[in-house]
């Protein structure tokens, strides 16, 4: 698979997909945390459906 240079994927272990829209708290976070001080999630970071 080809990336592109400094990119990231979230995992996302649920149904369907986790989008910044969907309500995903974990995915949520980790979009914020990006948009406010540009530091990725640590690699092999997985977000879960909240219980």
């Amino acid at each position: 698979m080809r990336r592109v240079p400094g990119s990231f994927a979230l995992r996302y272990e649920g149904d369907g997909h986790a989008l910044y829209t969907s309500g995903v708290p974990c995915v949520i976070a980790h979009v914020n945390r990006y948009l406010l001080s540009l530091r990725l999630p640590v690699p092999g970071t997985v977000c879960r459906p909240a219980a």
